[in-house]
């Protein structure tokens, strides 16, 4: 049975389903709809493809009080939904546990009706279910590819985390499955840890030396590097130096991102 939790950011709470006050019924936590992008030409019949994106998710809770005090029940989600704000659904099923970040659209409820129901509407910018437990895989030889199993629906980016041991320089992340490789012009020392996140809308490349504050080195990206991702299945992944690889660790972290319940 579907079991939907609700968090907002004030700290308030609330376990919308399996819960004696509520009869809930929730959409939209199917697979979200897609556009593609297509280019009509005069001589060819049909049209071209150009490209095609996942849409955002709509949540719509339907929600039904059985509680003896209608009102009392209707009060508890005011307190924690709240339009226009941010909402966090934790979503539980059989196989699947994952969250979803959406902002509360429109709140609606029938007062004229004998069975009062509300309806709440969430827009999830990022339409995709995460993982509530990340994943992390080690990689604790140079050049000796690990496979990172990707359980989820989709390819997803993932945090690339370096530790130095010694000297070592001119390092290289890649997930040859992809054939996508992430090359970095740094000069790093023991103790130092350099971080490559290539999650959507985080991307960064940060150094961390000891004793210092994280920097910034996105400048010492080289030329023609792509940000590696993980994509559904197993991923063969790796990391290289040009000098000094043996004095390096890896760790890979990431959340599967899936389509829907």
């Amino acid at each position: 049975m579907l079991k939907i939790t609700a968090s907002n950011t004030y700290g308030q709470s609330l376990q919308v389903t399996q819960n004696s006050l509520f009869r809930v019924t929730a959409e939209g936590l199917n697979p979200p709809s897609g556009t593609v992008f297509t280019a009509d030409l005069a001589t060819k019949d049909g049209s071209i493809y150009n490209a095609a994106k996942v849409n955002n998710r709509n949540v719509v809770l339907n929600i039904w009080p059985v509680g003896r005090n209608v009102e009392a029940c209707r009060l508890e989600l005011y307190k924690v939904f709240k339009v226009s704000k941010f909402i966090r659904l934790h979503i539980e099923s059989g196989s699947r546990d994952c969250e979803i970040d959406g902002y509360i659209e429109d709140m609606t409820s029938d007062f004229d009706s004998m069975a009062q129901q509300l309806q709440i509407s969430i827009i999830c910018p990022d339409p995709f279910l995460t993982a509530k437990t990340a994943t992390s895989a080690a990689v604790t030889t140079a050049n000796d590819p690990v496979t990172v199993a990707n359980a989820g629906d989709f390819e997803t980016g993932a945090v690339f985390e370096i530790t130095a041991t010694g000297a070592c320089n001119g390092i290289l992340i890649e997930n040859s499955t992809r054939a996508e490789s992430f090359g970095i012009d740094v000069d790093m020392a023991a103790g130092d840890k350099l971080t490559l996140n290539t999650k959507r809308g985080e991307k960064s490349l940060i150094l961390t030396r000891a004793g210092e504050d994280p920097v910034n080195i996105l400048n010492l990206m080289e030329q023609d590097s792509e940000w590696p991702l993980l994509q559904p299945g197993n991923n063969a992944i790796l990391f290289d130096a040009v000098e000094g690889g043996a004095n390096a660790t890896m760790t890979v972290t990431f959340s599967a991102l899936y389509g829907g319940i």
